[in-house]
């Protein structure tokens, strides 16, 4: 094998020295003479089945007897440096996958805990991002806990599968604070205007839906990064590195992080929100002068792993934000396309986004005069979040100027019988503090202390409520399920089924389910 060259570092020499193992030679085949860590290098930075055969001459069918051709190509593979190595070691894919949404202890520790400051908890990241991120070649992120579950057999990460998501070839991360507010600043330079949340369902984990979002100012910092279409660019090699600037970096040296609501924080742009702007990152160069074949040993699954020896320089893609700087290396057609992703300002977009979904700007009607009635809770097309017992007591059970307890009102907009579309509860004595008031309304009308004719009215007008006319004359209460609410089946002058509500989890449904709320009078 005379043109096989074996050369050790200076601690595998003094291993050496000290024991005379025998090393690979033309005529020395047997790998368990090898020394594990020994160095074999290609006479060519490209690692292949040509290279590899030429630097091991002789005894390359020694060291690979089977399928030589796919043992080389895992051996080139491990050329480039797992990206899940970067934060963790075993790799952790969920651990990876929950940062990239913006959902670990990487993205909200509190720093004041030793346990989750990102110095100790990122330490391997930081680790990696100051002694090899200038000195290694990443892998595009591909876990085997992903290609081994079965659910997608090439492994990719869903936000930047390059299958499915990443046509543009823009990756993008948006952050929207830091991990120190109180010594950290984030320079909020992107508006974001709307998200198909369909696109990102892997990381809200909602199948669909979508996000306007209507904040004054810049909404986040946005910074991403291109790679061109040619697989021996440099920006195309070596776009997982950039992947890491984008991302680990930004988060462990100037603790951006946050994701805005829905979306990822970090994906390629294809699932990320439409922004206004996004600053850039490159590799603007990368030097590689040469590839080593390391042994691992004749029992290990791997008997060779390569390291490439590469010196990478990082960029700010010559002070281009990242839409001029993607004109460099896209076509026109991919440039109009991105142009949709990251716009000039929300407006258009917007409205473009909301016009292909049938949807208005504007806001629908108030089912009631806000001046004269506070909302208490609302289902279906009346949809208001419950204010709680304690807030509706406050509102309801504190007597008016004029004697009277405020009325509350429920309103159903779709119920079949007029009768039953509005009406109004008068309360005429006080409500015990150890029951749910509220909750009596909602999903469990009972006859405590709630009997008609003493403890409250009913009228079909707020007009007669106030004026004592036309109440109505009969009620039940307490249903057996203890999930039927107000009014059960009260009626003006007979019990009629049908027209109650229930809040109750895992009720039967009722006819007011599409549209039925409450509100209490405004006390003056």
């Amino acid at each position: 094998m005379s043109n096989m060259k074996l050369c050790t570092s200076s601690l595998i020499l003094a291993v050496l020295a000290a024991h005379q193992a025998v090393y690979a030679a033309p005529s020395n085949c047997t790998t368990s003479s090898w020394t594990i860590g020994g160095i074999i290098p290609l006479d060519s930075t490209t690692c292949n089945l040509a290279t590899v055969t030429a630097a091991l001459g002789s005894c390359f069918t020694t060291v690979y007897p089977g399928n030589a051709a796919e043992a080389v190509q895992k051996l080139c593979a491990s050329m480039e440096v797992p990206f899940g190595s970067i934060a963790s070691t075993p790799i952790n894919f969920q651990q990876d996958k929950n940062y990239m949404d913006g959902q670990t202890l990487l993205n909200y520790g509190n720093q004041s805990k030793v346990s989750e400051n990102i110095a100790v908890f990122g330490g391997q990241m930081g680790r990696f991002l100051s002694t090899k991120a200038a000195s290694t070649r990443l892998a595009w992120p591909t876990y085997q806990a992903v290609s081994a579950s079965g659910y997608d057999s090439t492994g990719y990460m869903s936000n930047f599968h390059l299958n499915n998501s990443c046509a543009s070839r823009v990756a993008m991360c948006c952050f929207t604070g830091t991990l120190s507010p109180a010594t950290q600043s984030i320079p909020r330079n992107a508006d974001a205007c709307v998200h198909d949340i369909s696109a990102s369902k892997n990381s809200s984990h909602v199948r669909r839906g979508s996000t306007r979002f209507n904040i004054t100012g810049n909404d986040a910092y946005c910074v991403g990064f291109s790679w061109s279409s040619d697989p021996n660019s440099v920006s195309n090699k070596y776009k997982a590195n950039a992947l890491s600037a984008i991302s680990y970096a930004q988060t462990y040296t100037l603790g951006y992080s946050g994701n805005l609501p829905s979306a990822p924080m970090c994906g390629c742009v294809e699932q990320m929100p439409i922004v206004t702007k996004a600053d850039c990152v490159s590799v603007d160069a990368a030097t590689e002068t040469g590839v080593n074949l390391i042994y691992q040993g004749n029992t290990s699954a791997m008997p060779l792993t390569a390291k490439l020896l590469t010196s990478v320089t990082y960029g700010n893609c010559n002070g281009n934000d990242l839409k001029t700087f993607y004109s460099t290396m896209s076509t026109v057609a991919e440039q109009t396309a991105l142009a949709t992703r990251i716009v000039e300002s929300c407006d258009s977009s917007t409205a473009k986004f909301m016009n292909n979904r049938y949807w208005i700007s504007g806001s629908k009607p108030a089912p009631v005069d806000p001046s004269k009635w506070k909302n208490v809770a609302g289902k279906g097309t009346l949809y208001f979040p419950s204010i709680g017992d304690s807030a509706f007591r406050s509102l309801s059970l504190t007597l008016r100027s004029d004697g009277r307890y405020p009325v509350v009102y429920r309103k159903c907009a779709q119920c079949s019988s007029v009768d039953y579309r509005d009406i109004y509860y008068q309360r005429k004595t006080p409500y015990p503090t150890n029951l749910d008031y509220l909750n009596n309304f909602l999903s469990n009308w009972t006859s405590v202390s709630n009997l008609i004719g003493i403890d409250f009215d009913l009228y079909g007008s707020y007009s007669d409520a106030i004026s004592n006319k036309n109440a109505w004359t009969i009620c039940n209460y307490d249903d057996p399920s203890g999930a039927i609410g107000f009014p059960r089946d009260c009626g003006k002058t007979a019990l009629v089924a049908g027209y109650w509500n229930t809040w109750a989890i895992g009720a039967s449904n009722s006819v007011t389910d599409p549209g039925v709320a409450f509100f209490v009078e405004v006390s003056t």
